[in-house]
Order: structure tokens, then C-alpha cells, then sequence
């Protein structure tokens, strides 16, 4: 499996390109020159009335700082794993729970946990 797209992502809540929903500046695109070429990284049906607009833009939002996330997440654990080895008196079960949920929140994220 490769990597996901580069960040970083946004929102675009207005039909663009015949899509709404979520972009990125960064494409594989084999005439991609780095100006002006966006991709889509997902996109909703504006007329999908199954979910809220409301309920949809917030799901854009959240998909669109996917790739800080996931950043973020792989430093707390670096953090964490560091305490954990060099701290080990201000560790307690209750960090060791949140840490694994961190990891296989990332093992997901990755594809690495066998369901991708």
C-alpha cells in the first residue's frame, strides 16, 4: 500500500470542478507542474439530502485535517513511547490503554491493520 496524499487538504463547500467536497494543491497527475492543478481527495453529492449540510460539512472538515491528524497522533506516541521508556514513574495503565488506542488508530489509518 502507498501513502496517502500529501497535505495539505481543504474544503471546498461549493460545486468546483463538478465536485464538492474535499482537495488537495498536490496531484501525481502525469501533466501536474505544481501550479493551479487540484485533485479531489473525496467529494460529496451537493444533492444528498440523506445528511445535512451541516452534518456533511463538518465531515469535509474533518476528512480535510486528516493528514495533521495523523501527524499529530505519530508525535504524541513518539512523546508517549519516550515517557514511557525514560519516565517510567509517571506512567500508569490508564496511558498504556490510550496508547495502544493511539496506535492502532494510526495502524488503521495506514491500512496496516488488515482491514485495508
Amino acid at each position: 500500500m502507498t501513502g496517502h496524499t500529501p497535505g495539505p487538504w481543504r474544503v471546498d463547500s461549493t460545486v468546483s470542478l463538478g465536485a464538492y467536497g474535499v482537495w488537495t494543491a498536490y496531484s501525481t497527475h502525469p501533466g501536474y507542474d505544481g501550479a493551479g492543478y487540484e485533485s479531489p481527495i473525496c467529494s460529496m453529492n451537493p444533492a444528498e439530502q440523506l445528511i445535512p449540510r451541516e452534518q456533511r460539512d463538518a465531515n469535509a472538515r474533518l476528512i480535510a485535517a486528516a493528514p495533521e491528524l495523523l501527524e499529530a497522533l505519530k508525535e504524541q506516541v513518539r512523546g508517549a513511547e519516550w515517557r514511557q521508556e525514560n519516565e517510567p514513574d509517571n506512567w500508569n495503565g490508564a496511558d498504556d490503554e490510550a496508547l495502544e488506542r493511539a496506535r492502532a488508530a494510526i495502524e488503521a489509518a495506514e491500512g496496516k491493520d488488515g482491514a485495508g
